[in-house]
């Protein structure tokens, strides 16, 4: 399984998805069909990054991980993208 790691930050009226280093990279060398698959499953979180249980937008889940608020969204059946929000 591959980590896809971004960050959710408020931005005007949606959420940008700030993708670091070692994510970039991977898309960089992945196939184009990955590569579409990833970016468009991360260009919804700008859209809405919390889960919404039942509301069709994709399997997102909220984590505790060490005292802080961390989200997992499945892309496909082999990746998962781990990100924050930072809605202030």
């Amino acid at each position: 399984m591959t980590t896809i790691s971004c960050r959710s930050m408020r931005y005007n009226r949606g959420f940008q998805c700030l993708v670091g280093d070692q994510p970039r990279e991977f898309l960089a060398d992945a196939d184009d069909k990955t590569n579409r698959i990833v970016r468009d499953n991360l260009k919804q979180l700008a859209d809405d990054p919390y889960p919404r249980p039942g509301s069709g937008g994709g399997d997102r889940e909220k984590l505790p991980v060490d005292g802080r608020e961390m989200y997992r969204l499945h892309i496909g059946r082999g990746y998962t993208a781990f990100y924050t929000i930072n809605d202030k």
